[in-house]
């Protein structure tokens, strides 16, 4: 689940609650935002093919977007 207001976005995983500041929420073109902890990725969300942004500013959006959780993975050689 997420969250926003003037303070960032507030991500709630299985009961542990994360706010990311908006100085450290790292924006992708138009179709990403990446919030960081230590220069690394921690979650992402992006917008499904299915999310629609009307250009009439009285019809509001529809569709979906996804939140993602970064994962660390090694890379043996």
């Amino acid at each position: 689940m997420k969250k926003s207001n003037t303070d960032g976005i507030t991500v709630i995983d299985s009961g542990k609650m994360e706010i990311f500041d908006w100085e450290i929420i790292v924006q992708f073109a138009t179709l990403a935002i990446v919030f960081v902890r230590e220069n690394q990725a921690v979650w992402t969300i992006s917008l499904k093919e299915s999310f629609v942004v009307h250009s009439e500013a009285g019809l509001p959006q529809s569709g979906e977007i996804s939140l993602y959780e970064a994962k660390r993975k090694t890379i043996r050689k």
